[in-house]
């Protein structure tokens, strides 16, 4: 296990580099620069070339590059062009944010859809299969930001039962922080909680067919513990795979969902990031974001193994 982990951050490695390089160069072909942004309609071509000379602006793009990759291995992802904050204590201040929101999502989709995959896979064929199936539809086709602008003009204009925004850290309570991050948990978390539900189901489709399966019946076994202990624990197998990859649209739908709900995370920063053209905040964002991705995905991996202890890493 310990090799495994070591080979998988080796290749970690240059994929970071690699996404660091397309970042790095994709940014430069928007219109504009930072110093653009920073002058908005008082743009003055003699102060623009002072600003990008003492921004490093007006060396070759392979410099600038080289320049800020050298630092980011030493731990500095540079200053926000802005507000002159070190984009890594940017990141630390937002980072706690988007996390409980992915998070959140997670579990929340995790408890919707492993039942409900279940339900539908044992009752293959039947309304609560088709009810499953609906709802399967139903969370990959809406997309989320239109559900979470419902959600606002549901529960918060009409009912007054939410706020339609902003973050209440759980210093002020979690019972405020859990009603502050409830509706964009539902709009963030539907889709994951379809993708997955559908998943279960069809491994347990699979699994429920399986020799052993049929014998564990001939032996009289429970259909509670022929579902939940031998079925689900090997169908959880692939759902985990599609959990992982499900993890990366937690972290990239954020951008929407904090940007409608007005939650000060990582999300909102790179939107901010974005529009300011603050280079060296959109790429620390982007790239920290890759780390955390990549990190939760070996995580998932090696879950794997206590899931399916026959699953060997070489």
């Amino acid at each position: 296990m310990g090799k495994y982990i070591l080979h998988r951050l080796i290749i970690a490695v240059p994929i970071l580099i690699g996404i660091s390089i397309l970042t790095f160069f994709l940014i430069r072909l928007v219109p504009g620069d930072t110093v653009t942004a920073i002058l908005g309609t008082n743009y003055d071509p003699k102060l623009a070339h002072k600003l990008r000379s003492e921004m490093g602006l007006d060396q070759p793009v392979i410099l600038q590059y080289l320049i800020w990759i050298g630092h980011v291995f030493m731990g500095d992802f540079g200053t926000s062009s802005f507000t002159g904050q070190p984009v890594l204590s940017a990141l630390m201040e937002r980072l706690p944010i988007t996390l409980e929101l992915a998070l959140l999502s997670l579990v929340v989709a995790l408890i919707i859809a492993i039942p409900l995959g279940v339900l539908a896979a044992y009752k293959h064929g039947t309304r609560a299969d088709y009810a499953s199936g609906t709802f399967g539809m139903f969370g990959i086709s809406v997309p989320n930001f239109w559900l979470g602008t419902l959600l606002i003009l549901i529960f918060s204009l009409h009912l007054h039962l939410l706020p339609s925004g902003g973050y209440q850290p759980l210093s002020k309570g979690i019972g405020e922080n859990l009603r502050s991050l409830l509706m964009p948990v539902i709009a963030l978390g539907t889709a994951v909680a379809a993708v997955t539900m559908r998943s279960t189901r069809s491994a347990m489709l699979d699994v429920l067919n399986e020799d052993y399966i049929k014998m564990a019946k001939a032996k009289g076994a429970s259909n509670a513990r022929i579902i939940w202990k031998h079925g689900l624990r090997n169908a959880l197998v692939p759902v985990m795979t599609v959990v992982g990859i499900q993890i990366g649209y937690l972290l990239g739908g954020s951008v929407i969902i904090e940007q409608v709900f007005a939650l000060p995370g990582m999300g909102r920063l790179a939107l901010q990031a974005i529009s300011n053209r603050d280079y060296s905040l959109l790429q620390g964002t982007i790239l920290f974001v890759a780390v955390t991705f990549i990190m939760i995905n070996l995580i998932i991996d090696v879950i794997y193994g206590w899931i399916n202890p026959s699953i060997r890493y070489k």
